[in-house]
């Protein structure tokens, strides 16, 4: 799977045109490792909802809360709908564990025009989110996994 690594004051046609673009696996400053995500979107199933599984990987154990983010944003970047969590507490990990999260937009009468997923890991108790690294720098922190274009 690609995704594209931007930072977050990107507006998302800034990031896909300047952004990185990189395959999975993809690295995080934090303890997980991105590994893919499936997406149930297309025009007629968003006006109801949608959702993304994302998955990661535990490379190290977790020194703080955390959890993993998936919003659906528009062409300004403004979170229309999110789904941030995590349904695997960090006491029960084990290094290279696999993690699968569920994420639920909800959405309703979504006006035309074009709408991203993103997703990434933040600490919940300062709230920063972990780096996207590539050849070990950093290059965003967060990941731009799809497009849908809602027509009028």
């Amino acid at each position: 799977m690609q995704a594209v690594a931007a930072p977050d004051d990107w507006m998302p046609a800034q990031a896909m045109s300047q952004g990185r673009v990189m395959s999975a696996p993809i690295t995080t400053t934090g303890p997980l490792r991105f590994e893919g995500a499936w997406v149930s979107l297309d025009e007629r199933y968003l006006r109801y909802g949608g959702s993304a599984l994302t998955v990661w990987r535990v490379t190290r154990n977790a020194d703080a809360p955390l959890s993993i983010m998936a919003h659906l944003v528009d062409a300004q970047g403004r979170v229309i709908s999110g789904d941030d969590g995590l349904g695997v507490p960090i006491e029960v990990w084990q290094v290279g564990d696999t993690i699968v999260q569920r994420h639920v937009f909800k959405t309703q009468d979504l006006a035309p025009g074009t709408y991203w997923i993103e997703t990434g890991v933040y600490r919940l108790d300062t709230l920063e989110r972990y780096r996207i690294l590539q050849e070990g720098r950093p290059v965003g922190d967060r990941l731009l996994l799809t497009s849908i274009e809602v027509k009028p």
